[in-house]
């Protein structure tokens, strides 16, 4: 959130700005709910492979929109400095990458919230409370 306020304020042309602040917002989010569904399942299911592969996908997405932004970032520079070269010709596939990365982060994020509904509100095998072995026809 810092980082999108931070940015949010600097100059340029702001319709690009704001849309990749958006994408960049989601894409945290969508990241950062991902790792702490795997991580309480880790913790509630013992499905620690779940989470090592979380984890690539969160790392994988991550660094498909760094990669996309960088690469419209610098065509961007080489449009506006008057080059003509192969970079500045990467911009459209840049800001298509940025789009399709930003729908299917969407999609993921809508999917994964609800299945999550789904695990909180089934019952939890947790282990019995010592008091709740005890015979309660002492009582």
């Amino acid at each position: 959130m810092i980082e999108t306020i931070g940015v949010s304020g600097q100059g340029g042309e702001w319709a690009s700005l704001l849309f990749t602040r958006i994408g960049t917002g989601l894409l945290h989010i969508t990241t950062s709910a991902l790792m702490g569904a795997a991580i309480v399942l880790a913790v509630r299911q013992r499905r620690y492979l779940r989470l090592l592969t979380t984890y690539i996908l969160a790392v994988t997405l991550h660094g498909l929109w760094n990669i996309s932004a960088i690469l419209y970032t610098f065509s961007n520079i080489s449009q506006t400095l008057g080059h003509t070269d192969r970079l500045s010709t990467i911009q459209p596939i840049a800001i298509a990458a940025l789009i399709v990365l930003a729908i299917g982060l969407l999609m993921i994020l809508l999917s994964s919230n609800r299945r999550m509904r789904k695990v909180i509100q089934a019952p939890v095998n947790e282990p019995a409370l010592p008091a709740d072995n005890v015979d309660k026809s002492l009582s």
